[in-house]
């Protein structure tokens, strides 16, 4: 590294005398005998030639003319909305309402994870039951609210049935609340 740098004062410090001891560089003349600063002056002034011109050197033009510029749609549909009496939202209040629909998609994903998880749990849960009415040596299985009528007639056969049903309902639930909660992202 230390060579290099070395290498590259010394390179600096040769050209720097080379140019050092150079008289005044002599400016070269251009293709119409004008040094460099003379041309730079004359791009300066650029010539420009209006419609007239170009008609009297040429004739007339064979294009038709152009037609106006149409007005952009955003101006025009604000001037008929301002005509039809809609009511238009400033900055400030498109921002706000902007604001408020992002809180309320924020609210609706959130509800929409606490449903899944639910929907998580009770599939788990059914699991577990399914389990423990096909396994004797896990525990007994107990019925829930509004099956001890359907419970109590059905043998352990008739029961499992009826857990295993409850278990599809609970995981077609799941899939539904897991679609919802993936329209919402």
């Amino acid at each position: 590294m230390r060579r290099f740098s070395s290498l590259v004062l010394t390179a600096l410090f040769l050209t720097g005398f080379a140019v050092a001891d150079d008289p005044a560089p002599k400016e070269e003349t251009g293709e119409k005998g004008k040094t460099a600063s003379e041309a730079k002056d004359d791009e300066d002034e650029v010539l420009t030639f209006s419609t007239e011109d170009l008609e009297r050197k040429y004739g007339p033009s064979s294009k038709p003319p152009e037609k106006k510029a149409v007005e952009p749609a955003g101006k025009d549909a604000n001037a008929k909305g301002k005509q039809a009496g809609a009511k238009t939202l400033s900055p400030l209040e498109q921002m706000q309402a902007n604001q408020q629909a992002s809180k309320d998609r924020a609210a609706q994903r959130k509800d929409a994870a606490t449903k899944v998880e639910k929907a998580r749990a009770r599939v788990k849960e059914l699991e577990q039951r399914v389990s423990r009415l096909r396994n004797p040596l896990l525990g007994r299985a107990e019925a829930e609210d509004g099956e001890e009528a359907a419970w109590s007639k059905a043998d352990q056969a008739g029961r499992v049935k009826i857990a295993e049903d409850a278990l599809q309902s609970a995981r077609t639930e799941l899939q539904a609340a897991i679609k919802e909660m993936d329209e919402l992202r």
